[in-house]
């Protein structure tokens, strides 16, 4: 088992370097190593002495983790060792594997012991205690003394000290004092963080600067875009020899895409040799994302059915598929724009504003701006020095203890919409439903003139606004006017308004629809609910609260439903 492997001096790396990139102006061996990246010098100096390649031609992936194989591998390669060496205990490793030779000598000379259970897990990732203390045994092995530093690091100033594992503690305090590692932002050394191939390749050139061969260029050959080359070199310490080949070499000083990718199939970019006529292809991915034309219509809509359009892509056969009402109906805005919710409030008002001001006055949850409630402010405004007019403004509501955040948003809570332009009919008719039973599960209290968020207040109306709210549906009246004790009933309102949707015969109820209700004996509505199919639906009600139940209310009937995507 012989293998000849490279090790290079650093200053003969970098007359090779300049060789191979000084008439391109910037290093074309890797693509994705932006020009003055941190860890670009240590890339270029590792991949120079061949103890690391990219993952693929002309990609280093610096962000990808270091395997324990590859670590064995770069450790050998930086050794040159040409001796043999016995097998390892591993049982997960054969003598096939590329790493082989290199785990064979990192086993005999205390590299590693392997992860336990006579395990080596070739595949798993290096933390950053895992490299530095493999380093550290590396260092271990050539100097037998390895209790020299140069200076005395206190590693229980770093934050994260308690998380360096028993074995790697001696390991970091050598590291951070030669300088083969820094810490981490915010004092930290993150020792159990996976160890990155750009962050392997810094500790491995500051090792190397520290403690290697120190190698004498002795014999090389012409490099030439047509033949391998050769350089060997001598070790002035030791009298060890590296002979270190070449493939064909090509100057690739330009480069241009010759094939441009789509969101199916990979482009080309093609780079060319400033000294012969070869090129070399290099692959670029496929960008995934398709190039959607405009919108067309495939359905259209009318006041009984609603409307699907599509926009397909122009390079392949993907599609999106929308739907849209008919013009009559309205339409599904984007966002919900309705009136500030910074309103004075009077004996006009009822909702959530309310029912804060009669918890700071009067002890109470009522949603009823009563003479009690006015009375209660007019003291209050007495005592506090305010103008005694029993109105809450802003400066009032303050002086109670409430947020001027309240002030406006209490009662102008509106729900996140909950589908997007490539949502189906059943996605809306399902995002509605949804809202209506988040509120039900929250537990959310009946209080008249309310829409609050779930699990605080609504009554019958102001459910339904939220689900409608969640599908882009705006109607003329909102939830501020909700909170006008003259729209108590803006159930009636809603049943009266044509935009709302298509009115549908009882008998033929479907998940989604609106249910309105009027007495028995009358005929003007005075409430709401939303049909979830099989007789039930979701609605708030006095006393209990938005709840799940049968559409069968005792004392009431169904007047009419409404269909809002038929």
């Amino acid at each position: 088992m012989k293998r000849l492997l490279y090790t290079f001096a650093i200053f003969i790396s970098l007359i090779i370097l300049l060789s191979f990139s000084s008439s391109a102006g910037e290093h074309i061996l890797f693509s994705d190593i932006e020009n003055n990246a941190w860890y670009e010098e240590y890339a270029l100096y590792c991949y120079e002495h061949g103890y690391i390649k990219g993952t693929e031609y002309g990609i280093f992936s610096p962000k990808k983790g270091l395997t324990r194989a590859m670590a064995v591998q770069i450790f050998y390669k930086m050794e040159n060792t040409q001796e043999e060496y016995p097998d390892p205990p591993f049982t997960d490793t054969d003598k096939d594997q590329w790493y082989y030779d290199a785990l064979c000598w990192a086993y005999d000379t205390k590299l590693t012991s392997g992860t336990g259970n006579n395990l080596f897990s070739p595949a798993r990732d290096l933390t950053r205690q895992d490299l530095v203390t493999m380093t550290f045994n590396y260092y271990s092995s050539i100097f037998h003394d390895n209790t020299a530093r140069p200076i005395d690091i206190d590693i229980n100033g770093y934050s994260d000290r308690s998380e360096i594992s028993d074995y790697a503690l001696e390991a970091f305090e050598w590291a951070l004092s030669f300088g083969i590692i820094n810490g981490m932002p915010n004092n930290t050394l993150c020792p159990k963080d996976k160890v990155t191939r750009a962050q392997a390749v810094k500790m491995l050139t500051e090792f190397e600067k520290n403690f290697s061969h120190k190698w004498q260029l002795t014999q090389s050959s012409e490099k030439r875009c047509n033949a391998y080359s050769f350089s060997l070199y001598r070790c002035t310490l030791c009298s060890k020899e590296s002979r270190v080949v070449f493939d064909p070499y090509h100057l690739f000083t330009s480069e241009k895409r010759t094939l441009e990718p789509t969101c199916v199939s990979s482009g080309i970019l093609t780079r060319y040799c400033a000294n012969c006529t070869v090129t070399k292809d290099i692959p670029i991915p496929a960008t995934g994302t398709h190039n959607y034309g405009m919108w067309s219509i495939t359905n259209e809509a009318t006041p009984y059915k609603t409307g699907t359009m599509s926009r397909k892509c122009e390079n392949c056969s993907a599609s999106l598929n929308r739907i849209y009402r008919h013009s009559s109906y309205y339409q599904i805005e984007n966002t919900i724009d309705i009136p500030s919710g910074g309103y004075n409030l009077s004996t006009e008002n009822i909702g959530l504003k309310v029912i804060r001001v009669n918890q700071k006055l009067l002890g109470s949850s009522s949603a009823s701006y009563t003479s009690e409630t006015r009375n209660a402010v007019a003291r209050f405004q007495r005592r506090n020095g305010l103008a005694e007019t029993g109105i809450v403004d802003l400066e009032t509501w303050l002086a109670m203890g409430c947020s001027e955040y309240d002030w406006y948003n209490l009662a102008a809570y509106i729900t996140p919409k909950r589908v997007d332009v490539f949502s189906t009919r059943e996605d809306y008719i399902e995002a509605m439903i949804s809202v209506a039973k988040e509120y039900a599960e929250k537990g959310t209290v009946y209080r008249i003139g309310c829409s609050g968020r779930p699990g605080s207040y609504a009554d019958c109306s102001g459910l339904i606004y939220q689900c409608l709210y969640a599908v882009g549906i705006n109607p003329d009246t909102n939830i501020i006017d909700h909170g006008l004790a003259i729209y108590e009933y803006t159930s009636y309102y809603l049943a009266k308004d044509p935009k709302l949707g298509l009115s549908v015969p009882l008998n033929e109820l479907e998940r989604g629809d609106l249910v309105f209700y009027a007495l028995n004996g009358k005929s003007n509505v005075c409430h709401v609910g939303i049909y979830a199919g099989n007789g039930r639906i979701y609605d708030a009600w006095p006393n209990i609260g938005t709840t799940y139940r049968s559409m069968n209310i005792r004392g009431y009937h169904m007047v009419k439903a409404i269909r809002l995507f038929p």
